[in-house]
């Protein structure tokens, strides 16, 4: 993959995990104005989020499964990324659970990022291509 492939998915990849930062930040919120906003808990989520876009764009280095040798698709490679990426921001929501409890919030959180993660992997695919297979 080219440079410039690589700053396409770069470019596609961090934006689109702030974007869904926002977004997570606003159904964590449940659209209450004023106590969560602009809040570290709300940072928290948009910095996960945006680190979650950045592991994406890293991943597009994978195009062979490194152990097994099978091709990876990017909704699988996105999916298991953002599953991945949630874990810390998923076992934090479970020391102060709101309205769910605490596994709620869990599996909520990793379904999101699994969720994020695998719509950045294929718009970030579409956009600036994958590298070239560097597990032979």
């Amino acid at each position: 993959m080219s440079a410039l492939h690589s700053r396409k998915r770069f470019l596609v990849a961090v934006p689109l995990g702030i974007v869904f930062g926002f977004l997570c930040s606003y159904l964590a919120s449940g659209g209450v104005s004023g106590d969560f906003w602009w809040t570290p808990l709300m940072w928290t989520i948009v910095t996960d989020r945006m680190v979650l876009g950045m592991m994406v764009w890293l991943a597009g280095a994978y195009v062979r499964h490194p152990i097994f040798g099978f091709r990876i698709h990017p909704l699988f490679r996105g999916g298991c990324v953002g599953i991945f990426a949630s874990l810390p921001l998923a076992t934090g929501g479970m020391i102060t659970p709101g309205e769910y409890g605490a596994w709620e919030i869990f599996f909520l959180t990793c379904f999101a990022g699994m969720l994020y993660g695998m719509i950045i992997d294929m718009i970030a695919t579409k956009v600036g291509g994958q590298w070239v297979d560097i597990v032979k």
